[in-house]
Order: C-alpha cells, then sequence, then structure tokens
C-alpha cells in the first residue's frame, strides 16, 4: 500500500515549493524559494482494489493570498527567480478516474494518462472517447490541445506519444497490459515504463543507458521496476551536476538522481544529473566521485550488469539512486 501526499500551486506554468528553512535574507524572506498558496491532499491507494480514499485540508502563503496562483494535486515545482528549476511530483493525485491496465471506462471510451493541471506532467487518469477510426499501434495519431490532454485518435490500450506541438502528431505505442505488480508488453523489444505515480503505465523500447541505442532526441531512462526505456528528452537538458527534477530531465549518458550523489548539487535541488559509468573501467567524469553498481552484483540482468553510477556516496545498491516519486516523466514537447 502506497501513502500518497500530493501538494502543489502552479504558477506561470511552476511554482516555489513550500519550504521550511531557516536560511533567509536577514528580514524573514526565504532567499531561493518561497510559499505563495498551496492545498494539500492525503491519500491511500491500493494497488490490490484500485480504490483511494484522501482528506484535504490547506495552507495559505505568508499573507494568505495566492495572487494568480492556480492550484492543482500531485506536483510541486521548485523555482528560483534567476535560473527555475524543474516541476516534481509530490506522491500522486489523490486518485485516478480509471484503471489503465483493466482499462475499465464505459463502452466507446478508454482509459488515458492526462495532466490535470494542464501541465506537461500527466498526474493522472481520465477516461477519454475512442476515436470514429482508431490508429493502431505504431501508427500515426493526433492530440487534442496537447499531449497531456488525454484525448487522442488512437485505438483502445494506445496512447498518442512523442508529439509534436507545432502539428499535435505522434505515433501510438501500447500501453501495458496485465496488472501495476504483473505488467505484461506483448512487443519483446519493449518493457513496461510505469512512471509518474502510477499515471503513465507504457510498452516503451528497452534499452541499454551505456550504448547509444534510442532514436534521436530520445534518452534512455531508468524504469521504478528496474528497466531501462527510451524516452523522448527534453530540449536544453541541464548540465552534469544540475539540478533536474524530470525523469527524462538530463541528457545522454546521465540520470536525474538523488541530489546527494552530486558532490557540487545546489542546495534543496529536487535531483541532479549523474554521470552513468560502466562498472569495467570505473570512469567517472566529475572529481569526488566513484563508479557504484546500479544494482547490486549479481542481482542485474546479464546485458545490464555493467551499469553503474558516479556518486559522491557508496550508497547500498538497491535501485534508489532515483526517486521516482518525485522525477515524473514530462511531454518533452510542452
Amino acid at each position: 500500500m502506497l501513502s500518497l501526499l500530493g501538494l502543489s500551486v502552479a504558477l506561470s506554468g511552476c511554482v516555489d515549493r513550500p519550504t521550511q528553512s531557516d536560511d533567509d535574507g536577514g528580514d524573514g524572506s526565504t532567499s531561493a524559494a518561497s510559499t505563495t498558496a498551496s492545498s494539500m491532499v492525503t491519500t491511500t491507494n491500493d494497488p490490490a482494489t484500485g480504490s483511494s480514499t484522501g482528506s484535504a485540508g490547506s495552507t495559505d502563503g505568508a499573507d494568505g493570498s495566492s495572487d494568480d496562483a492556480m492550484t492543482s494535486i500531485g506536483f510541486t515545482c521548485i523555482s528560483d527567480d534567476d535560473d527555475p528549476w524543474h516541476c516534481a511530483a509530490d506522491g500522486g493525485p489523490p486518485g485516478f478516474e480509471c484503471d489503465l491496465y483493466d482499462q475499465d471506462c464505459p463502452e466507446g471510451e478508454k482509459c488515458m494518462p492526462w495532466a490535470n493541471d494542464g501541465s506537461g506532467v500527466w498526474n493522472t487518469t481520465r477516461c477519454s472517447p475512442i476515436a470514429p477510426m482508431p490508429a493502431a499501434t505504431g501508427e500515426s495519431c493526433t492530440v487534442e490541445g496537447s499531449g497531456t490532454s488525454g484525448i487522442d485518435s488512437c485505438a483502445l490500450g494506445a496512447m498518442c506519444w512523442d508529439v509534436d506541438p507545432s502539428t499535435n502528431v505522434g505515433e501510438c505505442v501500447a500501453m501495458c497490459g496485465g496488472n501495476e505488480l504483473a505488467p505484461i508488453c506483448a512487443d519483446p523489444e519493449t518493457s513496461c515504463a510505469m512512471h509518474n505515480v502510477g499515471a503513465l503505465a507504457l510498452c516503451l523500447p528497452s534499452c541499454d543507458p551505456l550504448q547509444l541505442e534510442c532514436d534521436f532526441d530520445d534518452v534512455c531512462v531508468p524504469a521504478p521496476r528496474g528497466g531501462w526505456n527510451c524516452v523522448p528528452g527534453v530540449a536544453m537538458p541541464p548540465a552534469l551536476s544540475e539540478p533536474c527534477g524530470y525523469g527524462n530531465g538530463c541528457g545522454l549518458g546521465s540520470v536525474c538522481a538523488l541530489p546527494e550523489v552530486s558532490v557540487t548539487c545546489e542546495k534543496g535541488a529536487p535531483g541532479c544529473c549523474a554521470a552513468l559509468c560502466n562498472l569495467q573501467d570505473g570512469t567517472c567524469p566529475d572529481a569526488g566521485t566513484t563508479c557504484e553498481p546500479w544494482l547490486p552484483r549479481g542481482e542485474a540482468p546479464p546485458q545490464l550488469e555493467t551499469i553503474g553510477i558516479c556518486s559522491a556516496i557508496p550508497m547500498d545498491p538497491r535501485g534508489d539512486w532515483v526517486d521516482f516519486d518525485t522525477s515524473p516523466l514530462v511531454d518533452a514537447g510542452s
């Protein structure tokens, strides 16, 4: 059972995370980030039943006003006035409208990921109408509004992916079958990429992050269940040791890892881009880091047993180099 806490305020596409830091400018104001307004929902989801319960409360900014803030559930964005960081998941929305695996929507509709706050980050699910002449997996498709609207021209069990924002055209990819505990992908070249606290469950190409196996502009990112998948990367990824908040927010050969992995990661950052490394040679670009196993030796699949991460700390390799609840995938075209 997962206990999920959603807390966010979207302001101009991104908002400041509420802080409890004692660092201030001497006048009681926070120097790096400040709270404008927020709503808090505590939710418990039961994977076995798909049910959820929640309770809501609220917190206000220092002046009790929200200004032009638009409140949404599930993600917090951290920003600096001069150099904004990225949006990150707090732990999920208060509840999904439908089940991606069961496809339990009424006849003529399908269960789809979408962003209920209009952002570029999928954070919940909705029942959407199936197009009159839907496109099959692998075929060209279109979306209504944006890549995170949850409305597209793909068939039941498929989603329009890697959407070009200038044309709203993408390609239909299969959603995962089975269930959350035992997902299934029919194509053996793909594996189930479950991200955004369960709001995304897509059969995406498997990859080795140490090899250039993904299509142009794609990056190889880790999934919560230990695999790696090719996903569209953001246009201008941060450099190594710079803050990140999206699972696909770092460049080739790196990953959005826990901030303590980096020697020079900015204080309070949700995560920082860390270099991946080959355990066979142990080479790392950053001084003060060593090549640590991504998974425990002997537990990684044969094709992934040489993957390591350049870390400033010798963490036990339990797949916890990344906090998947705070590094959702973002629509790269948004």
